[in-house]
């Protein structure tokens, strides 16, 4: 027939009809005799035939030659159809993990808030104030508490993992779309120097760009959620342990600082007892003297006489004997003594 012969069947065949008509005419037995997959049945085509017929027809209408040689131009159209395919899917693949890359991140924010929250609650159940004010009802909240804590971490090491994967995955892609635009720029006749200058220039932006990681390396950090939590309650512990230390060893200063305070208290307090005791027979030695004006000879004379007759040893050391003392030295007058 017609339709399954060659080109070369057709090309021969005299021009008998108008220019436009004619170029219509060609064009539609062109893109007929590309066929690969339905030529000859009125089956519906899977989505992958309908694609490689429709490679196969762009070729032929730029270069119906291939016509002449259906298996070349089989293999045309099929690595055309396969780069169209894996562009498409690269492009789909891109936005859907750059969706999943934001969902991860939102998620990530949420636990980290989460775990903060349930820290702070679990160290305010190891307080030694909470221990004291709820004895019975503290450890089991603590426990529930750290049984809560470990889920988080697990959670948070899972969605860290995936992250950290399609973090790697969207470094790889955006890497080969920079050598892409650097290898079109190479067809548009750049010249070597330009070209190894933007290909450097994609490899340092690709490997040092921070919007689609801006954690950084500690993104990529997937540590096992039940032994952080494990390390976080020792630390609650420990921080715990030491703040009651510090509080026992401050009331322990405090009480020795009391009792050395009392000490030194009692110890003023007895000395000025002792001082007081001591004062009264002074004062009163001194003010008798100081207050007692000089007598004259004859009242003193009366007073020899009539004081009573006490041994010498005792004269020399009472009261008495040292206040005549005085008044004789101040009279100058030397009574006699009766024998």
């Amino acid at each position: 027939s017609f339709y399954s012969n060659s080109s070369s069947s057709w090309t021969g065949t005299p021009n008998t009809l108008p220019g436009s008509q004619q170029d219509q005419a060609t064009r539609e037995m062109i893109m007929h005799q590309a066929l690969i997959y339905g030529k000859h049945s009125s089956r519906s085509l899977t989505k992958y035939e309908d694609a490689i017929n429709r490679a196969a027809q762009t070729l032929a209408l730029e270069e119906p030659g291939l016509l002449a040689n259906k298996g070349q131009l089989d293999v045309k159209q099929s690595k055309t159809a396969l780069m169209q395919k894996r562009e498409a899917n690269a492009s789909h693949a891109a936005s859907a993990r750059i969706r999943r890359i934001n969902s991860l991140g939102e998620q990530m924010h949420r636990k980290t808030a989460e775990r903060e929250a349930l820290l702070a609650q679990l160290l305010r159940l190891e307080s030694p104030e909470y221990k004291q004010a709820r004895p019975h009802t503290y450890e089991g909240e603590a426990q529930q508490a750290r049984e809560k804590l470990g889920d988080v971490e697990t959670e948070r090491a899972s969605i860290s993992k995936e992250l950290a994967s399609l973090k790697n995955k969207e470094r790889k892609h955006q890497w080969y779309e920079k050598r892409k635009k650097v290898q079109q720029h190479n067809e548009n006749g750049e010249t070597p120097s330009e070209q190894d200058d933007r290909a450097a220039e994609a490899d340092e932006e690709a490997e040092t760009d921070t919007t689609v990681d801006p954690e950084g390396d500690a993104s990529q950090r997937s540590l096992s959620g039940k032994s952080q939590a494990a390390a976080t309650i020792a630390a609650l512990q420990q921080a715990a342990q030491q703040q009651a230390a510090q509080q026992t060893s401050v009331s322990a200063s405090k009480s020795t600082a009391a009792s050395t305070a009392t000490k030194s208290t009692s110890s003023r307090a007895l000395k000025q007892e002792a001082a007081r005791a001591s004062l009264p027979a002074t004062t009163t030695t001194t003010v008798t003297i100081s207050t007692t004006a000089p007598l004259a000879p004859v009242d003193a004379a009366k007073a020899v006489a009539s004081a009573p007759v006490v041994p010498a040893d005792a004269k020399a050391s009472t009261p008495r004997a040292r206040k005549r003392k005085d008044i004789f030295r101040t009279s100058e007058y030397s009574p006699g003594v009766k024998s």
